[in-house]
C-alpha cells in the first residue's frame, strides 16, 4: 500500500511539473481510466491543501474572533464580517470552489472546441486536463492563505510590509497561471492535434468568462 502511494505521489509530481509527460501520460489510458487518475490526483491533493490550511489556522483562532467580535460590536454592522475568510470554515468553502472552478472551466472549454469543429473530442478528457491544470491554481491559493495566516492584514501592520506581501502574492498568481496555462495547452495540442493558438484560446476563454461576470456581479453590486 505505501509502494502504491509513493508511486503515486511520484507520478503525480512528474506529469505536474513536466506537462509533456503528462500528456502521453493520457495517450497511454483510456479518457474515462485518464480522468479517474486526474480526479483522484486533484482530491488527494486538495485534502493535503485542506490539512495545511488548517493547521496554519489555529494560531490565529482566537484572536481573529476577538477583531471580529470587537467590529461587530463597536463598528456598524455592514463592515462585518471584514476578517472572516481566515476563519477554518471559510478555507474548506474556498478549496471546494477550485472543484467547481475546473468544472466550469471544463464545460465552457468543451463546447468551445465544440464549436471550432475539434475531432476525437471526449469531454472526459478536457475534464481531466482542466483538473491538472486546476492544481497550480489551488496550490498559490493555499501559500497565499498560509501567507495571510501567519502575517494577516491587521491595522498595526506597516505599509511596507503589505505592499511586499501583495507583491509575493502577485508573483505567485502569475506564476500559478502560467504554469497552469503550460500544463493545458501542451495537454490540448497533443490529445486534439491543435495549434498553439487554438490551445491558447482554448485555455484562456473560462478566465475570460469569470472575469467578466465579476466585473459584472462588481459593477451591479456598486450601483445599487
Amino acid at each position: 500500500m505505501s509502494l502504491r502511494l509513493r508511486n503515486f505521489f511520484q507520478t503525480s509530481f512528474t506529469i505536474l511539473f513536466r506537462s509533456k509527460k503528462l500528456a502521453e501520460e493520457s495517450l497511454k489510458y483510456s479518457s474515462k481510466e485518464f480522468l479517474y487518475f486526474s480526479l483522484r490526483m486533484f482530491l488527494v491533493f486538495a485534502v493535503l491543501f485542506t490539512l495545511v490550511l488548517l493547521l496554519s489556522n489555529l494560531n490565529y483562532q482566537r484572536e481573529l474572533k476577538l477583531l471580529n467580535f470587537v467590529q461587530k460590536t463597536y463598528f456598524a454592522e455592514k463592515l462585518f464580517p471584514k476578517y472572516s475568510y481566515y476563519f477554518a470554515e471559510y478555507k474548506l468553502y474556498f478549496l471546494l470552489g477550485w472543484l467547481v472552478y475546473a468544472l466550469l472551466a471544463a464545460i465552457i472549454r468543451y463546447f468551445f472546441l465544440k464549436i471550432l469543429g475539434e475531432s476525437n473530442l471526449q469531454f472526459s478528457l478536457v475534464l481531466a486536463f482542466s483538473l491538472c491544470a486546476t492544481l497550480p491554481l489551488m496550490l498559490a491559493s493555499c501559500i497565499g492563505n498560509v501567507t495571510n495566516d501567519l502575517f494577516p492584514f491587521l491595522p498595526n501592520r506597516d505599509s511596507m510590509s503589505i505592499f511586499i506581501q501583495l507583491l509575493f502574492l502577485f508573483g505567485i498568481v502569475l506564476l500559478a497561471f502560467l504554469w497552469e496555462a503550460r500544463i493545458y495547452i501542451h495537454c490540448n495540442k497533443r490529445a486534439f492535434a491543435t495549434n498553439f493558438g487554438r490551445a491558447f484560446l482554448t485555455w484562456s476563454l473560462p478566465m475570460i468568462v469569470f472575469f467578466n461576470f465579476m466585473g459584472l456581479v462588481f459593477t451591479n453590486g456598486t450601483s445599487l
